[in-house]
């Protein structure tokens, strides 16, 4: 049984594009909003520690032309949720966050050969976005994307885990749960 539900749909995000690339806000208007996300719900679910983004902002402020593809969109969805969470936006009339998320989709071409664990993170914030809009199929297969990402990367298993600090296993251990519960979670809810 079909049951209709609100979402926004795919010709809304398709209308909202535009071919220029939404530029970073003002750097205190980016740390208010990382740690919004931080305080919300990143601690928990460990998808960053907010001194090493803090650290990675003012590196990207510095000298944005040296930053990988990867980090950005990982940088904008956060700003994205963050913009979500707070219902507020940096251009009026917009959906909150929503130049951000066209800026990742911009930025984020999944999947990619060589993924790293900033991959993972910004598939995960990806699915929280993709929630907020009620888009249920996005969000359970982001985190699908986000689930295989981690096990290439070997998230998953212990063994790959040695010569790790105990902080650097616990981290890893947090991605790979969190991963592995919105996956499942999601599947759950679309009786899959």
């Amino acid at each position: 049984n079909y049951v209709r539900r609100l979402y926004l749909d795919d010709k809304a995000l398709d209308g909202a594009q535009s071919d220029k690339l939404l530029m970073l806000p003002e750097k205190s208007y980016a740390l208010k909003m990382v740690s919004k996300v931080f305080h919300f719900f990143a601690r928990e679910y460990g998808l960053f520690s907010l001194a090493e983004f803090e650290t990675r902002i003012e590196e990207t402020y510095k000298n944005m032309a040296d930053q990988s593809l990867n980090w950005l969109a990982f940088l904008f969805i956060t700003l994205a949720v963050g913009e979500q969470y707070s219902n507020e936006a940096v251009s009026k009339n917009r959906i909150p966050g929503m130049d951000f998320f066209l800026t990742t989709l911009k930025f984020f071409h999944e999947p990619i050969e060589e993924p790293t664990f900033d991959s993972i993170r910004t598939l995960l914030l990806i699915a929280f976005y993709s929630q907020g809009l009620n888009r249920m199929n996005s969000v359970f297969t982001y985190t699908g994307l986000a689930l295989s990402t981690a096990m290439i990367l070997g998230v998953h298993r212990r063994a790959s885990n040695s010569g790790l600090t105990k902080l650097e296993k616990e981290k890893r251990r947090k991605l790979w749960w969190t991963a592995f519960l919105m996956d499942s979670l999601w599947a759950s809810r679309l009786g899959l």
